[in-house]
């Protein structure tokens, strides 16, 4: 009965929910915003979703769920046959705590994976992001194929968390990536 209702929660998180709307033009992003096209882009191909009033709250920290949502989404979209990937996507990363950044390259080198069939070999890029860390290889694929990148410094500051604007940018470019 648990997984029954575990895989039918899943479901739900995968489809739309009432307490979101998807649009293109949300009434709290100005057009000349610095996330503006990667929210539209993401918004008109079904990957992120706003809030039933009609704004994106983009300012606003992701939890682990919003991203593997949407990172679902975005897999679902690429990949039509990847569904129950992308409900154990949702399941395993099922949390209302904020995402860090380690967390958004480690779900978005899986999503990455299951639609290509190359890893690619990549070497450490993030002067803070050691090789035998948890997520090395997932930030160095993300930053080698530019979905996220780092600071001007050199870092990549993994436990810092992100916003949905973010979210929306790092989805977009991960978006591009798969689709070449």
């Amino acid at each position: 009965m648990k997984k029954f209702l575990t895989t039918l929660a899943t479901a739900a998180v995968l489809t739309a929910s009432s307490s979101f709307v998807s649009a293109a033009a949300f009434t709290d992003i100005p057009l000349n915003h610095w996330a503006n096209r990667a929210v539209t882009a993401m918004s008109d191909a079904g990957i992120v979703e706003g809030y039933s009033d009609g704004t994106f709250r983009g300012d606003k920290a992701v939890t682990c769920t919003e991203f593997a949502k949407m990172a679902g989404n975005l897999l679902v979209k690429v990949s039509p046959n990847s569904t129950a990937a992308a409900k154990k996507l949702v399941e395993d990363s099922s949390s209302d705590k904020n995402i860090t950044r380690f967390e958004i390259a480690l779900i978005c080198s899986q999503v990455y994976t299951k639609v290509k069939d190359n890893m690619l070999i990549v070497s450490n890029i993030f002067r803070d992001v050691p090789d035998d860390h948890w997520a090395a290889k997932a930030v160095n694929l993300m930053g080698t194929l530019k979905v996220m990148e780092g600071y001007g410094d050199g870092t990549f500051r993994g436990d810092k968390n992100m916003t949905r604007y973010e979210a929306a940018l790092v989805l977009n470019g991960l978006y591009k990536a798969v689709s070449n």
